[in-house]
């Protein structure tokens, strides 16, 4: 688990948009059954769920503190491919378009 997370927190492998459960679990060198039973079992959730978490959270934080960037830069910058996904995905983790995200903190800032 401490590696799992060191590669999410610190090296923020889920920047990568083609990080797959097969990499991933070469880099912890277990084997990807045993990746996918661990997230499903003692986190709850699939793969794609646990990494879009990342990416959402990561976004969100860009967001907040960078009110100016491009909704578009920080789609790929976090690791989704378009952004019809990044605004879907983030809509529904967070109830809010990543513009109407980006605007709550864009008022606070003047």
């Amino acid at each position: 688990l401490k590696q799992l997370m060191y590669l999410m927190t610190t090296e923020k492998i889920f920047t990568d948009p083609d990080i797959s459960l097969f990499e991933l679990s070469k880099r912890l060198n277990i084997t990807p059954h045993q990746l996918s039973q661990f997230i499903n079992e003692h986190l709850n959730m699939r793969f794609n769920h646990f990494v879009n978490i990342y990416r959402i959270e990561e976004a969100k934080n860009i967001l907040a503190n960078h009110p100016d960037a491009n909704i578009i830069s920080i789609a790929f910058h976090v690791g989704f491919n378009s952004k019809s996904t990044f605004n879907k995905l983030f809509k529904q983790y967070t109830g809010k378009t990543p513009s109407d995200y980006k605007a709550l903190y864009k008022n606070h800032s003047c």
